[in-house]
Parts: C-alpha cells; structure tokens; sequence
C-alpha cells in the first residue's frame, strides 16, 4: 500500500500601500518579505511530507476585510484547488475567510489555520502545547526544517 501525497497551494500577501515599500529594519523591501515567507512554508511543507503544487503573491494597498488576499485571488486559488486537486492551502497571511474555508469543507480536504506566523519555532510550540495538552510525557518537540536547521521548543 503506497501512502498517498498531500498536494498544497500556498498563499502570500505583498502590501504596497504607503509606507508598505519602506525597508524593514532588516533591509528587505515587503516584496522580499513575502518571498521569503512563502520559501519558509514551502519548506516546512516539504518537511511535513506535503507537496507543494503552486505558490502565489497577492500584491494589495492593504488586507482585504472579508479576504485577505481580494475576492479575485480567491476565485483564482479556488481554480488552482481543483487544477492541482490540492488537499490544503496553507495561508503566509493568517486565516483565509469564507470564500476558501468552505470550500475545502466540502470537499473533506484537510486545512489548518494558525493565528500565528507559521515559523518552525511556532509550529514546534504548537505541537509541543497540544501533546502535552493531551496529556503526554514530553519532553521536547524538535522540527526540522532543512538537514541543518531545525527549531527545538523544551517544557519547563
């Protein structure tokens, strides 16, 4: 029996409004930002054993209040869901609205939202807190993300 391949679009947002394109203190412009994001989930999608099918960058002034990412990207990523038959959009901008979530619902597909910035230290802390939330004895949670890089989360 062969194990059977998630398959996930992932999506960025690149704002441009005014004051959006000034450096971060790091040097890299809001473009870079997003980019830089959205190679950080691929890559812990990689790590996850998911495939990720497409990548996208929405540019906006600013966060669209029932999107996020503007109802065109929406239909656009909605097209991409059945073109690829992905199993999960995995969002660089928090939680995705209606448009999206129910749609992968009624599809029984597999999506997980965060209200934080999916880092490896974050997701290691998530799991870290669920299982021991779950009442398990752990210790540490290790999540690699590259064969050299890796985030550790330890209790205390």
């Amino acid at each position: 029996m062969s194990a059977v391949e998630e398959v996930a679009i992932l999506v960025g947002l690149n704002l441009t409004g005014r004051g959006a394109q000034r450096k971060s203190s790091g040097g890299e412009s809001a473009q870079s930002g997003a980019e830089d994001s959205l190679a950080e989930l691929a890559s812990l999608a990689s790590t996850a054993g998911v495939r990720v099918a497409d990548s996208q960058i929405q540019s906006r002034p600013k966060v669209d209040s029932a999107t996020q990412v503007g109802s065109g990207k929406v239909e656009e990523l909605k097209t991409l869901i059945h073109l690829y038959d992905a199993d999960v959009v995995i969002s660089a901008v928090g939680q995705l609205s209606d448009p999206v979530i129910p749609d992968l619902a009624k599809r029984g597909e597999l999506f997980v939202t965060l209200d934080v910035n999916p880092t490896a230290e974050n997701i290691a802390r998530l799991i870290y807190r669920e299982a021991v939330g779950q009442g398990l004895p752990v210790v540490e949670v290790t999540l690699w993300e590259t064969e050299n890089s890796f985030a550790t989360v330890r209790g205390g």
